[in-house]
């Protein structure tokens, strides 16, 4: 296994529990602030509010891949289709990755705005990588960027690498593991960075090292990464 390189993992790999709203990690300073309001802790707050069927009909969020807007859009629902078709009785729906939908999906969403907008007490939340003015700017369809406005517009900011390591060595503490600095550098630099990815294989490397009965360790992790890469090719 070549681990000179990012390591690409199986991604049952990083399977782990299911997204919530609870363990979505804000920043320790809760993010970019606008007009005094963290953006990230905003964000939670709406999500805790559409979640529970109050605030607002719409909300979209955009920022950097890794930030965490697929873990918030799992929190909220989990959907087969990349944009759903309106259906009576359903109140909440996510559409993620708005930057990829083809032409066809777009009329879809567009659609999909309209029928929210008709019937109170249902909502819609969406997510991209760029500003609902970055699609603007592309040329995307006036009718649909601009329905991307009509609730509230959030950045979410990704976790620093100060932040990451921080909540690793706290997550590893709680366990009762001891994760040395030599360690972490190593994860961050030949492993995938995204908090998600980082914390399962952290829970992973807690079961393989128990039943080793042995320190976590770089060797270790290598021989654990090695063990999971050969499964996959079986």
């Amino acid at each position: 296994m070549n681990l000179e390189r990012k390591t690409q993992l199986p991604l049952a790999f990083f399977e782990d529990n299911k997204p919530t709203l609870d363990n979505f990690i804000v920043p320790a300073d809760g993010g970019e602030e606008f007009f005094g309001v963290s953006s990230n802790r905003g964000i939670i707050e709406a999500m805790r509010e559409v979640a529970s069927g109050t605030g607002p009909q719409f909300l979209f969020i955009w920022g950097d891949q890794g930030a965490g807007k697929t873990h918030l859009l799992k929190a909220l629902a989990t959907q087969s289709e990349r944009v759903p078709k309106f259906t009576e009785g359903v109140s909440l729906y996510t559409v993620d990755d708005v930057q990829n939908l083809n032409d066809s999906e777009r009329h879809q969403l567009f659609e999909l705005y309209n029928e929210i907008r008709a019937h109170s007490g249902t909502h819609l939340v969406a997510a991209s990588d760029r500003s609902p003015k970055d699609f603007e700017a592309e040329g995307w369809r006036q009718d649909l960027t601009s329905r991307f406005s009509w609730g509230p517009v959030f950045e979410l900011f990704p976790l620093s690498q100060e932040d990451k390591r921080r909540i690793i060595l706290e997550r590893a503490a709680n366990r009762g593991l001891t994760v040395s600095d030599e360690v972490i550098s190593w994860m961050e630099n030949n492993l995938p960075r995204d908090m998600h990815s980082m914390t399962t294989l952290l829970n992973n490397l807690d079961r393989y090292a128990m039943a080793a009965k042995r320190p976590i360790t770089i060797p270790l992790i290598k021989e654990c990464l090695s063990q999971q890469d050969d499964t996959k090719e079986k």
